[in-house]
């Protein structure tokens, strides 16, 4: 399961926010999606079984029948601002899981990622029928829990999982949301305030 990167507040909020919709990824966005992650921590953060470099082959073989790959983009056709992921986990529970959730560096700070995030969710539950949308965060990547928290994710609790690839066990914290929690999103609604007004 992939971890995400969302936030960065030492970066500057210099880019006006266009409106926006989210549709499906394109082939064409690879590259772009690529171009977000600046450094082998960041990578670790959105990716951590991905070795260096992130190519545009990896993040469109992030996509397959089970794993539904979207961006949030200028609803008059303007480029990918934020990436991620809507994946099945388990058919038979009807789980899913958001992997990979990434948000356009000179567009970070204007809660891009809490908007991504809920519109995902309710990719999940309106579109697909979702008993319960799950993801995993390291700890340490606080913009980012708390932007999932922003979006009505709740932790559950912390997991070690072990990475091969850099030969690293690292602390995970699980955060879900379930159907019956009454804070599923409307699939109506978007935020409560325009997205440019407001801060991670």
């Amino acid at each position: 399961m992939s971890t995400s990167l969302v936030a960065d507040k030492a970066l500057a909020r210099s880019q006006p926010m266009p409106p926006l919709t989210l549709r499906a990824f394109r082939r064409d966005d690879a590259s772009r999606v690529g171009s977000w992650v600046r450094s082998a921590r960041e990578l670790f953060w959105l990716a951590p079984r991905t070795p260096p470099p992130l190519t545009e082959q990896v993040i469109v073989g992030w996509g397959r029948d089970d794993h539904r790959q979207f961006c949030l983009a200028g609803s008059n056709g303007g480029p990918a601002v934020a990436y991620g992921e809507v994946n099945l986990l388990a058919a038979t529970a009807r789980q899913y899981w958001l992997g990979h959730i990434v948000v356009d560096p000179q567009y970070r700070g204007h809660r891009l990622g809490v908007e991504l995030t809920r519109r995902l969710l309710r990719q999940a539950f309106h579109r697909f029928g979702a008993q319960r949308v799950v993801l995993v965060v390291f700890p340490d990547n606080q913009p980012a829990v708390r932007c999932y928290a922003a979006a009505g994710l709740q932790p559950v609790r912390y997991e070690q999982q072990y990475f091969a690839e850099n030969r690293r066990r690292e602390w995970l914290l699980r955060m879900e949301i379930a159907r019956d929690s009454g804070i599923v999103p409307d699939r109506r609604a978007g935020s409560r305030r325009p997205v440019a007004a407001i801060r991670i």
